[in-house]
């Protein structure tokens, strides 16, 4: 049929066929495997399966969670696939990632167009991180990048994930800071590109003043098309966002609400919540709360508005994510729960881990990397 038809009008009728399917059939002849592995077939799926996805309000979370395995002694990690409907239906389990078994988690980046970014930052020096398909079963290991512990001696690291819509290219950033100081002069700023699959160094005027705060339970949000982070809060340097646009490769900076200012930096938060750049503060008291504060309008430090308020008390630990419904997913005993605030009712959604473990992101089933990196079983017409 290929042979009849244009190579344009054959993108667009493969187009509609599951990913699966799509996966499987590059076998049947070089010039489908050549339609389907091009840039353009790649991004013309993208964009049909997002345009269905809002159209049908057909969206996907990808959950991870940690369970204790009594044989082993040790914790396995799970990845799995939810629509994000009013039962939580599973739509994939049984994700295997590409992260080697270590003593502690994987830091989940950040989920951007069906591409998960993973990283052994937390914990470690070793400068470990993937770029991962989990639909496709494909995955990329990011070559070392230029600034290491040999290179640089020890430091803190910020990184970014997200994507670069003037190049419809993929990109990672490094912010490394020297260990010992708050204010960030010196720190070097490397950025990797998947199409040139390779660090280069960041020449830009603008630097983040202050330390990005960048811990286990405070990482980066990628919206408007650029990576945000916390930073400062350190003695006099009140706590502000700092942005990397991923086009321009430039950094800018933010105010926090008024009321946030006085904070801890490490009682902050980074999000994005329905379509909104977003701040959780955790409130240090005895009754445990988090407010949570959206930026209504992009880059107007005027336009902050505080949301709403969750009570922890409950038994609840730390948000994990949020619902197009607008319910909380919150950890309590292991269990994840989807919790109604307006109700104070909550369900239970099936799942359950350490409570540390646990992470929700949104999620578009994508080709990214088919025609890059390797199949974690050889190739991915492997799918399932």
């Amino acid at each position: 049929m290929s042979d009849f038809l244009p190579r344009e009008v054959m993108g667009e009728i493969l187009a509609r066929l599951p990913v699966k399917t799509v996966v499987q059939i590059r076998c049947v002849c070089k010039s489908w495997n050549s339609l389907i592995t091009s840039d353009n077939f790649i991004t013309l799926y993208l964009n049909r399966t997002t345009h269905l996805n809002n159209t049908n309000n057909t969206h996907l979370l990808l959950v991870r969670q940690c369970t204790k395995n009594q044989d082993k002694e040790e914790e396995e990690e799970h990845y799995s696939l939810h629509f994000d409907n009013q039962s939580f239906d599973t739509y994939r389990v049984n994700l295997e990632s590409p992260t080697p078994v270590f003593e502690s988690y994987f830091r989940i980046l950040g989920s951007c167009n069906g591409l998960v970014c993973l990283s052994d930052d937390l914990c470690s020096y070793t400068d470990l991180t993937f770029l991962w398909n989990p639909t496709i079963r494909k995955w990329l290991e990011l070559p070392e990048p230029r600034v290491t512990f040999q290179s640089y001696g020890p430091h803190w690291l910020a990184l970014g994930f997200g994507f670069d819509c003037r190049t419809n290219d993929y990109k990672v950033v490094r912010v490394v800071f020297p260990e010992f100081g708050e204010v960030s002069s010196h720190c070097e700023v490397e950025l990797y590109s998947l199409k040139q699959g390779s660090w280069r160094s960041i020449s830009s005027t603008t630097r983040p003043r202050y330390r990005i705060n960048y811990t286990s339970s405070a990482t980066q949000a990628f919206f408007n098309g650029a990576v945000h982070w916390i930073g400062g809060g350190y003695r006099d340097y009140p706590p502000l966002i700092f942005s990397f646009d991923m086009s321009t490769e430039e950094f800018h900076e933010m105010k926090l609400p008024t009321s946030l200012v006085c904070a801890g930096v490490l009682d902050l938060n980074i999000a994005v919540i329905k379509e909104s750049l977003s701040v959780f503060q955790y409130h240090r008291t005895t009754t445990r709360q988090v407010s949570i504060w959206v930026m209504k309008e992009y880059r107007v430090s005027e336009s902050w508005a505080q949301l709403f308020t969750v009570d922890l008390d409950r038994g609840y630990g730390k948000i994990i994510g949020f619902r197009r419904n607008g319910e909380v997913l919150l950890p309590s005993n292991g269990d994840m729960l989807s919790v109604d605030l307006q109700a104070q009712q909550s369900t239970f959604c099936g799942i359950r881990g350490v409570a540390k473990s646990f992470y929700v992101g949104n999620y578009t089933e994508s080709l990214v990397l088919l025609n890059k990196g390797i199949g974690l079983f050889g190739d991915a017409n492997t799918v399932s």
